[in-house]
């Protein structure tokens, strides 16, 4: 018997994982209430918890090698620090990715 992969196959995916950050902000910044000018930094980091959903297709070129191409999706958001007072949002580290590659089978 011979194997011989599809010309297309396309494939879906889903996954749940952790997300390392570390937002950090230096520079002068405004006292609105006073007015003056202040240098400070502002840093939060942290481990959070990520949902990652994604879809793909590989075409066949020859048995041993194909075109792939993906997208995917990763949805996590992180608390701010206490450094960042009067902020109640949380960050936003969401976002989309698309890629195309080569796959070489062995």
């Amino acid at each position: 018997l011979a194997w011989i992969p599809a010309s297309v196959s396309p494939w879906v995916g889903a996954g749940v994982g952790a997300m390392w950050h570390r937002f950090d902000q230096r520079g002068d910044f405004i006292d609105f209430t006073t007015s003056k000018v202040f240098a400070d930094e502002y840093l939060t980091t942290g481990w959070q918890p990520a949902a990652q959903v994604m879809a793909g297709l590989d075409m066949t070129i020859t048995p041993r090698l194909a075109i792939t191409g993906d997208a995917r999706y990763i949805h996590a958001r992180a608390p701010l620090s206490k450094d960042f007072v009067g902020f109640r949002d949380r960050i936003d580290l969401s976002g989309a990715a698309v890629a195309l590659g080569l796959t070489v089978r062995l």
